[in-house]
């Protein structure tokens, strides 16, 4: 819609217009960690019916807002608020509600859910677009049904039994130091969650470049290769549970590995069909790192910092799609490459890189003194 945008707002510099896009992931990514902070203030429950209003309101507004493109950038910080706040709390509720088996089951399913809610709002935005550009925003109201559901249906997650388990678990949580609420490696999985992101927005940016500069198309065939990719995000999440239990400390490190072969499968690619099953495969693989990510920060934190932890990481993501493009710059600049095959390239040697600090790591891997705390996170209302 961007460009639809543009072309309606001809007085208005195309930077400006572009803050749209990114000014929600600007926003989310302060947002995502002051969310656990709230989150030991506010009730969840309470916490989560706001920030999905939030959602619908601010999401849908600048239809009504056309003609003030500042009222909409606004708009779409507020909405990218919302975006740092429900992110974040989706993962954490797997944490509350859920252990083991049944916790990596419910982290895979969120993400799966998640791929299925972008292509249908990809979708039906696009398809609001061709009537006119502010349509677009009105695809947020199709959230209003899951507000209703979550004031029916969604409990307040129960941390302690009474006041005297409570008091106790916090008495144990102070005895613990900084460093055993909060190990040092769960820094490492927030660094690795950014260069990963990098490497999918590589994929994201460039694979329409790539395949117009191979003359396999235009922007249609584009379309369709990341449609497939978002639909096979759907089949990772899916299996993310299996493929964790099946793996253990390692599913990161495999799924970083997996995802070196398929950005080779496109970096070769000799026609279409290939570059296109590469970007469908490497749709699975975000699922599993990401789900695997938050699932390894939940077992290795204090269970009281666990939401705390979890929205770091969700910031992590936001940053790394923030800095991509200026990653390549400087990648293309010192090695002297282009757009197009060389991006992939780029990928392919990243995650390689990644698999053997993964390999390192995980090897290195051991439960922490300070899961064995029962803490429990405090609310206050």
């Amino acid at each position: 819609a961007l460009a639809d945008i543009m072309a309606a707002n001809p007085t208005v510099a195309p930077t400006t217009i572009l803050l749209i896009q990114t000014a929600p992931y600007a926003a989310a990514i302060f947002m995502a960690p002051i969310y656990g902070a709230i989150s030991r203030k506010i009730k969840k429950r309470t916490l989560a019916l706001a920030a999905i209003a939030t959602f619908i309101v601010f999401g849908a507004a600048p239809f009504f807002l056309s003609g003030s493109i500042p009222a909409i950038i606004f708009c779409r910080v507020m909405f990218g608020v919302a975006i740092g706040v429900l992110v974040p709390m989706a993962v954490g509720l797997c944490t509350d509600f859920f252990e083991g088996k049944e916790r990596a089951s419910m982290i895979g399913l969120v993400q799966a859910v998640a791929c299925i809610g972008g292509i249908l709002f990809q979708t039906a935005g696009g398809y609001l677009c061709t009537i006119s550009w502010n349509c677009c925003f009105l695809i947020y109201l199709i959230s209003i049904p899951i507000l209703i559901f979550a004031y029916f249906a969604l409990p307040e997650p129960q941390y302690a039994a009474n006041e005297e388990e409570e008091a106790a678990q916090k008495a144990e949580i102070e005895k613990l130091s900084f460093k055993e609420k909060f190990p040092p490696i769960v820094w490492l999985f927030y660094l690795e969650v950014i260069v990963f992101m990098i490497t999918i927005l590589i994929l994201v940016n460039n694979i329409a470049i790539f395949i117009t500069m191979e003359g396999w198309g235009g922007s249609i065939e584009a379309g369709y290769a990341l449609s497939v990719h978002s639909l096979f995000g759907f089949i990772g999440g899916l299996i993310f549970a299996p493929f964790t239990r099946v793996f253990k400390k390692w599913t990161v490190a495999v799924a970083i590995l997996l995802a070196a072969g398929c950005f080779a499968l496109i970096w070769f690619a000799q026609n279409y069909f290939m570059a296109a099953a590469g970007c469908a495969l490497v749709g699975i693989i975000p699922s599993l790192i990401l789900c695997g990510t938050c699932n390894n920060i939940s077992n290795t934190v204090a269970p009281a910092f666990a939401t705390i932890a979890v929205s770091f990481c969700v910031s992590a993501q936001y940053i790394g799609q923030f800095i991509q493009p200026y990653f390549s710059d400087v990648v293309n600049s010192i090695f002297g490459l282009g757009l197009g095959r060389d991006g992939f390239m780029v990928a392919t040697a990243t995650c390689l890189v990644l698999f053997v600090v993964l390999v390192i790591q995980s090897a290195l891997m051991k439960e922490p003194e300070a899961k064995r705390a029962t803490a429990v996170l405090t609310q206050e209302s």
